[in-house]
């Protein structure tokens, strides 16, 4: 990103999250002397393509980093800070690494925890979005994934999370259980007729829910 404009100037997408990563280093024999330097080779690899795709030197510039790299899982395991946390990021809990012989010094974010439910790395998507969100006392915020996160905003900050399966229940349906060989891949979510069976999906859901609550009620 130009800071300048804050603009997108490159970009590098791939499939080698946290979990590939720390396979990786299991099978390399997990040295907890070499986990960080094993991870950053990781991230050096994106930082050197993305030096070939701007054709410039991106040495010395600090990386931010966010989040399961601060995880159990991941390159340094960090706590999460306590809610209420600001959206505009001025009270994340920061931690700075500089490996010995890399070239960027890496700024790792942790997650934001509530007591009965967590997020790590959603919280600097907030912070992105903190100019955007107005002054009203209380906003919802939901991210959409393998893990969806509903965030609860009250007087500009996090307050409450929220975190559904459904992600990851619709990916174990569609690409693990019995069901795989009979459905196909349905292309760009944006189609029409994906669009149209979302907002059906959706409809339905919101049926059963009244109905629930009418039962219940």
């Amino acid at each position: 990103m130009q800071y300048d404009t804050l603009k997108i100037v490159a970009e590098e997408k791939n499939d080698n999250g946290i979990a590939h990563t720390y396979k990786l280093w299991q099978q390399a024999g997990a040295d907890p002397a070499t986990r960080q330097i094993f991870y950053y080779s990781v991230i050096e690899q994106c930082i050197e393509l993305l030096s070939g795709r701007l054709g410039q030197n991106l040495a010395g510039i600090p990386v931010i980093v966010s989040g399961m790299i601060s995880s159990t899982i991941g390159m340094i395991d960090l706590p999460y800070k306590q809610a209420p946390v600001a959206i505009d990021g001025s009270d994340l809990e920061t931690t700075t690494l500089a490996i010995g012989g890399s070239d960027n010094e890496l700024i790792i974010v942790s997650g934001i925890t509530t007591g009965d439910d967590i997020m790590r790395g959603e919280e600097t998507k907030i912070v992105g979005c903190a100019s955007y969100l107005g002054d009203n006392k209380e906003q919802l915020i939901i991210f959409i994934g393998t893990h969806p996160k509903h965030v609860t905003i009250q007087n500009k900050k996090v307050a409450g999370i929220k975190t559904y399966m459904t992600g990851e229940f619709f990916n174990l349906l569609t690409t693990q259980s019995i069901l795989t060989s009979s459905i196909k891949q349905g292309g760009n979510f944006y189609q029409p007729e994906n669009q149209h069976s979302f907002k059906k999906g959706r409809r339905r859901q919101s049926e059963r829910q009244f109905i629930t609550a009418n039962f219940w009620g």
